[in-house]
């Protein structure tokens, strides 16, 4: 291999180029090196200049080097299975790549529940008659199942990139990638918000069980907007601890999922105890019994028992954090300062708007009709002024 000097890098033949990447601190003349081949990163390695090239002849005889890998056949490609088989390959190889294309293993079990999800709704397609309201009648397939909006985006997204990996390859055609991305999470539908009478339904229930802790933990949510798991370890890992209760300021002290020491709104927050909360839990108190009957573990759980009462009741489900979207939507609608709201919630107000303020229909019809609403003085081509409750007034 012969080797040519060229400022900070070194040409060798057959396309491979190393890199200086830095030195080392401690040992003067020793740096890091990174080796390509044309655009890939196939090996990293401490070296001086003059041992550069003994290290390559070395790597490349042993077979070390991460190279790309041998293109398949095109002619084995013909459906949508077809291509995921060979991308799933290309997968389990970055696993073991160096530099910006390795996968962590967590990144690639990920792609690989994907690559089944596309292999069950577009598996039988074939590669050169897909079009794009094949990949949108897979979309509207999955939200039928029921799966959520950023595992739908997830999904359509691996598709996308198994396809242009594909056509890197030369395993499917040229041309526009018959997917339609990206889009944002919150656009494809609207996130159900549980209207309050369907909520009170069911914490009416709770309370007339003989099993009061669920009535306790469902008023704390749904009067404060905290997350399932924030109301859940209030009472530590056993459920029984006071220690984050103030019961004569009236708050309780709850660590958001950010944590302590972590940039961000969400951090050790104070909420104020709702009256109805402060009554039920001096009650507790005065009576010598443990804030929570029961284990942390057990009433993050709690979901399984709002599918089922839900259902007995007769009214739509909802999830817990469905139950934080309506406190914030409701806040809001209220006139609440959003600082305020972000304060209690542990969120940043970019946040609320983006990812949890409800729009119902007359809300979006009310902004067609304010927006046309001329300032005073100002004749608009119809008379008419928009009604206090959303409507449309002759005037």
């Amino acid at each position: 291999i012969s080797l040519g000097l060229v400022g900070s890098e070194m040409c060798i033949r057959d396309s491979y180029r190393c890199t200086v990447v830095r030195e080392d601190k401690k040992e003067p003349g020793l740096w890091y090196w990174r080796a390509r081949l044309k655009d890939k990163t196939v090996a990293t390695f401490w070296a001086r200049r003059h041992e550069v090239s003994e290290i390559m002849a070395a790597k490349i005889s042993g077979k070390e080097l991460n190279l790309p890998a041998a293109r398949p056949a095109p002619a084995a490609v013909d459906t949508v299975r077809d291509l995921i088989q060979f991308w799933g390959g290309h997968i389990q190889q970055r696993l073991t790549m160096v530099g910006r294309r390795k996968l962590s293993p967590k990144s690639a079990r990920g792609y690989m529940y994907r690559a089944r999800r596309i292999v069950k709704y577009l598996g039988t397609h074939r590669i050169d008659r897909l079009r794009v309201a094949d990949t949108q009648q897979m979309v509207d397939n999955m939200a039928g199942d029921g799966l959520s909006d950023s595992t739908i985006v997830a999904t359509v997204r691996a598709f996308r990139a198994a396809w242009n990996w594909g056509r890197s390859q030369g395993l499917t055609p040229l041309g526009d990638t018959p997917v339609v991305m990206p889009w944002d999470p919150e656009l494809l539908r609207e996130k159900y918000i549980p209207p309050h009478r369907d909520v009170q339904v069911v914490l009416d229930h709770a309370k007339d069980e003989r099993v009061k802790w669920r009535h306790q933990v469902l008023l704390m949510l749904f009067t404060s907007g905290a997350r399932r798991f924030e109301i859940a370890w209030l009472g530590g890992p056993t459920g029984a601890s006071w220690d984050r209760i103030d019961l004569e300021r009236g708050t309780m002290l709850i660590l958001g999922k950010g944590g302590r020491g972590k940039r961000g709104q969400d951090r050790e927050r104070l909420v104020y105890l709702h009256p109805l909360v402060h009554e039920l839990l001096e009650e507790r108190w005065a009576q010598g019994l443990p804030l929570f009957d029961v284990r942390a573990s057990t009433i993050e759980d709690l979901n399984k028992y709002l599918r089922r009462t839900c259902q007995l009741l007769g009214v739509r489900y909802f999830h817990p954090h469905a139950v934080r979207r309506m406190f914030i939507t409701a806040a809001i609608r209220n006139g609440l300062n959003l600082k305020a709201i972000g304060r209690t919630t542990g969120q940043l107000p970019k946040t609320i708007i983006k990812d949890y303020q409800g729009v119902n229909e007359m809300e979006k019809r009310s902004v067609v009709l304010a927006g046309s609403t001329a300032p005073k003085g100002v004749k608009l081509p119809f008379r008419h002024r928009l009604s206090g409750t959303g409507g449309l007034d002759e005037v």
